[in-house]
């Protein structure tokens, strides 16, 4: 059931390497790290809002300055896995490795306690929800409640955070009115700035995903792999000006912007 109070939205951020992973983590020319990222936090540092960020741990030394910043910032700081691979091709001893290791280099790095995950592509395993608390999470938001080719299955997921077990579930919506997630790139390569902001009637909390690298523009010159050029080659620069708008225009309709850890805690406190 909907709170009656004011609207909630969470803004949440995979950090991982460029092209969704793809690219060598250990790259010093990683863009979404040196360019995507800082913008990212300016942005929401203009707003005054604080975001859950999805940490992949490979991408830790790699950027330490700017990664430092995210905390720094306020930030939560969550798990992205430890290496980026789909989960549901490991064997369950190997997604206990991603599981554990990456909470504890995350934790060593930043300092505090990780409690949040989501998977590479939001694709998991069976089982799912048993590994995390046997890791040590509190919390996931894999689950994408829309149908995509290799990725997301969950159409029939419920639109509300759900617990399975000792885990909350918060699933990340989808546009409204269409099957794509919830995502700054679907929202910005589409155009469809009226379809995210209406999605606030379908869902509480609403859960926005991004990565650095939607907010870098590519330069004359690069290669690019065929998807990344679909998506980037005449939007790629609309995303931080996509991204203030939909802060701005949440911030006018009064909504309180919240981590997920925040939302979790009031759950395990018996906020409905």
């Amino acid at each position: 059931m909907k709170d009656t109070g004011p609207l909630r939205v969470a803004i949440t951020c995979d950090v991982e390497s460029d092209w969704g992973g793809r690219a060598p983590a250990d790259d010093p020319d990683t863009r979404g790290l040196r360019e995507g990222l800082p913008a990212c936090l300016e942005v929401l540092q203009d707003h005054g809002v604080r975001g859950t960020f999805f940490i992949n741990a490979s991408v830790l030394q790699t950027a330490p300055e700017v990664l430092g910043r995210i905390s720094l910032h306020g930030h939560e700081v969550a798990s992205h896995s430890l290496h980026h691979r789909s989960l549901d091709c490991l064997t369950t001893e190997a997604v206990r490795e991603e599981l554990s290791r990456s909470r504890d280099a995350l934790e060593d790095f930043f300092g505090g306690c990780v409690q949040g995950f989501r998977a590479p592509q939001g694709r998991v395993p069976e089982p799912w929800w048993e590994l995390l608390e046997e890791a040590g999470y509190t919390y996931d938001s894999s689950i994408f409640r829309t149908v995509f080719p290799g990725r997301y299955q969950h159409v029939q997921a419920p639109a509300i955070p759900y617990r399975v077990g000792k885990i909350w579930e918060f699933p990340v919506g989808r546009l409204w009115g269409t099957p794509f997630p919830l995502g700054l790139r679907w929202v910005t390569a589409l155009g469809l700035v009226g379809r995210a902001l209406a999605t606030t009637s379908v869902g509480d909390p609403v859960i926005l995903y991004m990565h650095p690298f939607d907010l870098v523009t590519p330069d004359a010159g690069e290669t690019y792999p065929l998807s990344a050029r679909l998506w980037y080659k005449f939007r790629a620069s609309q995303a931080r000006v996509t991204l203030d708008r939909l802060l701005d225009a949440w911030q006018r309709a009064g909504v309180v912007f919240m981590t997920l850890q925040e939302l979790a805690s009031s759950k395990l406190e018996g906020h409905h």
